[in-house]
């Protein structure tokens, strides 16, 4: 029998009321993870856990990735999807990082003119390595944006065609998987591409269609 792996994504509100009923203030209990992601121009949108991996710090646990980009998808790129992910990697292959980030950020502008942060190679490279990490220690990873239906989910997409093979993931039934950011999804398989499988079948990059739910407004910041 596959190892049982629980991904369970929620809204931020959720995430936070059972971060507190569970008494996880500043770290969850061991075998539990956490993905937080909020938008960095949100101000109602604030990270539970005050510190993460990336903390300085001995006392800092390595079960928090943090993560701050607002909810941009492909099209926001004007059909040059593939020339931005191609050219923004090359750079950071190159290890022009801050290049290959200000890429993404300089084709990516709001309807009020302001350049909103999407997820850079930076990013996730940085948390596609943490999963590979985490999901190998944990039995539960909790990840939540803040409707819990584009980013958090695009998340969810990664791990689920990623480790589906070893892993028995069990998602949150009240939340399904059906209305993720691809942009998260392409990044995350991307980087996944190039830390552990130079040669990879291009099937991998394949999702299922996409299906939104009328209630639910995509690309909410």
């Amino acid at each position: 029998m596959k190892p049982i792996r629980n991904i369970l994504c929620y809204t931020q509100p959720q995430f936070d009321s059972i971060m507190e009923n569970c008494g996880w203030i500043k770290t969850p209990d061991q075998g539990i993870s956490c993905i937080s992601i909020c938008s960095p121009i949100n101000e109602d949108s604030e990270h539970w856990f005050k510190n993460d991996y990336h903390s300085l710090g001995s006392d800092i646990e390595p079960q928090i990735f943090n993560l701050d980009i607002d909810d941009i998808s492909p099209f926001w790129f004007e059909k040059n999807e593939n020339e931005c992910y191609d050219n923004a990697l090359d750079l950071y292959r190159n290890n022009y990082t801050k290049l290959s980030n200000a890429y993404f950020n300089y084709l990516v502008k709001g309807y009020d003119n302001y350049i909103y942060h999407c997820m850079d190679y930076e990013e996730a490279f940085d948390l596609c390595s943490w999963i590979d990490w985490r999901i190998k220690e944990d039995t539960t990873i909790y990840i939540h944006c803040m409707v819990g239906a584009s980013r958090s989910q695009g998340v969810v997409r990664y791990i689920v065609d990623t480790y589906g093979n070893d892993y028995d993931i069990k998602l949150n039934p009240d939340n399904p998987n059906n209305t993720y950011n691809p942009h998260v999804v392409m990044m995350l398989k991307r980087a996944y591409r190039e830390l552990f499988m130079k040669d990879v079948d291009d099937s991998y990059f394949q999702t299922e269609p996409m299906k939104f739910d009328k209630n639910i407004k995509i690309n909410l910041i």
